[in-house]
């Protein structure tokens, strides 16, 4: 049975005979290296690929017989790839794309639980790895009504602490549906969801395409919860907020 060889590069050659002669002057090998080593050099020279192959494994069976790897060496090598295997998938991960599974079913229909996506991280900018900023971002790429991966950073939600591979800090992400952008109102008329944007534009994203029987100019009526969380700020007193922003006291 012949298995295929794939024929060394010059390159790859080049660095196998400077790697080996550095152990062969180290060592004080036999004058027998020192000859191979300079038939290869004249092989990579003369740009005879064929030659520097055969030559580049015979020096390669070589080194590996009389020039064994230390046990530091070994570890050295490992911990190095493992570092470097790190790096990169840290870097991946938090700036290029990463993969999610579902846990709940909040954004039913659209997913459910236990479903795996795999998150792009480069639609609206550049993330800084293992924070919540960015090298560069633009908000003019966001669209209502997508699907989004937000973290916990700066929300008021229970809980939003994590790890990433069990070592650095990181925070939780989350996914919803993207309803609305900073300034924008939120109102609910007859079943229907309305919006207007900082400048007081309606936002079209939530309307029917027909009139809606004359809907343009109704009067928005805002919708106020009380759902959230409840500081006391006094003997008697207490702070409503909702998000992290305070709407109400009561004493």
């Amino acid at each position: 049975m012949s298995f295929f060889s794939r024929t060394y590069r010059l390159n790859h050659c080049r660095n196998v005979m400077q790697q080996s002669y550095k152990q062969y002057k180290k060592m004080g090998e036999p004058s027998s290296l020192k000859i191979k080593l300079q038939e290869l050099e004249q092989a990579i020279n003369n740009n005879d690929r064929k030659t520097a192959d055969s030559l580049t494994r015979e020096i390669e069976g070589y080194t590996k017989t009389h020039f064994p790897k230390s046990w530091f060496s070994w570890g050295f090598e490992l911990v190095a790839a493992l570092a470097f295997a790190l790096i990169i998938a840290t870097v991946i991960r938090q700036m290029w794309f990463e993969l999610y599974e579902i846990p709940t079913g909040s954004m039913r229909p659209t997913f459910k639980e236990q479903d795996h996506l795999t998150v792009s991280k480069t639609q609206f900018g550049i993330n800084v790895p293992l924070q919540t900023s960015h090298f560069y971002f633009d908000p003019s790429l966001i669209q209502r009504t997508s699907a989004i991966i937000f973290s916990g950073d700066g929300i008021d939600l229970p809980d939003t602490d994590s790890t990433f591979l069990g070592i650095f800090p990181y925070k939780k992400r989350y996914i919803k549906r993207l309803i609305g952008k900073p300034e924008d109102r939120f109102y609910f008329y007859g079943g229907q969801l309305f919006a207007k944007d900082g400048k007081g534009n309606t936002v079209t994203d939530f309307l029917p395409k027909e009139d809606y029987l004359g809907m343009k100019n109704l009067e928005y009526i805002p919708l106020i919860t009380f759902d959230g969380r409840v500081k006391k700020i006094g003997p008697n007193s207490y702070l409503f907020s909702y998000f992290n922003q305070p709407f109400a006291r009561a004493s």
